[in-house]
């Protein structure tokens, strides 16, 4: 019975990780890329900000990581900004 037992909860445990339950924060520029998508869909553009800033860092040559970010410059009045990130 133990074995079942433990054997089943492994089963739960392992079907809950790989479908996400466990999701593990950004690594990869392309993560954080996609965190920022999800975080601008969802109207939190500071949060949305950092995290293409974090994908700049990791990798300056990712343009589409300027272009959002600044898209949301643009749309909060920062211009230098914004103007900064299309040059």
């Amino acid at each position: 019975m133990k074995r079942w037992l433990i054997t089943g909860l492994f089963a739960v445990l392992l079907s809950s990780f790989s479908a996400g339950a466990f999701a593990s924060a950004p690594v990869t520029a392309r993560d954080w890329f996609e965190q920022g998508t999800r975080q601008y869909d969802n109207q939190d553009y500071e949060q949305a900000i950092a995290s293409y800033t974090r994908v700049i860092e990791l990798r300056p040559d990712f343009a589409d990581a300027y272009l959002n970010r600044g898209v949301i410059y643009s749309l909060s009045g920062r211009h230098e900004q914004a103007i900064a990130d299309a040059n």
